[in-house]
């Protein structure tokens, strides 16, 4: 697979999303605990999670998950000056127009990784 190796994790709350040059990468939170991976890796696709009970990936709108970022993450953009809050509303819609964005729909025991690597290497 071209993800992470099963059972890797960024981080157990948020992590920190860096722009180098026209990727992004994701980074732990200094106050993860649970995590081997302190490098973070390469950005390869942003995805809601749904709860269901078989597992499905769909496309969704790259506005639509855009704006449930946004508006899921306010409380830390609405303290930022300006300029900084700017910065940061075009680095999100960055990051959701250069990478695959879906849903993922599954119970906890029927994730399906090779699926997911399709998505986002375009293979499915």
């Amino acid at each position: 697979s071209m993800l992470a190796p099963r059972g890797s994790v960024l981080g157990d709350d948020r992590s920190l999303l860096v722009r180098t040059g026209e990727a992004f990468r994701a980074f732990p939170a200094p106050w993860n605990t649970i995590s081997s991976n302190q490098g973070g890796g390469r950005i390869a696709g942003v995805f809601l999670l749904e709860k269901a009970s078989s597992f499905s990936i769909r496309r969704t709108d790259r506005r639509d998950i855009f704006a449930f970022l946004w508006h899921d993450n306010a409380a830390y953009f609405e303290d930022l000056p300006p300029p900084e809050r700017d910065r940061a509303f075009e680095a999100l819609l960055d990051l959701c127009r250069c990478v695959p964005c879906g849903t993922v729909s599954f119970a906890p025991d029927r994730f399906d990784y090779g699926a997911l690597s399709d998505f986002v290497t375009g293979g499915g």
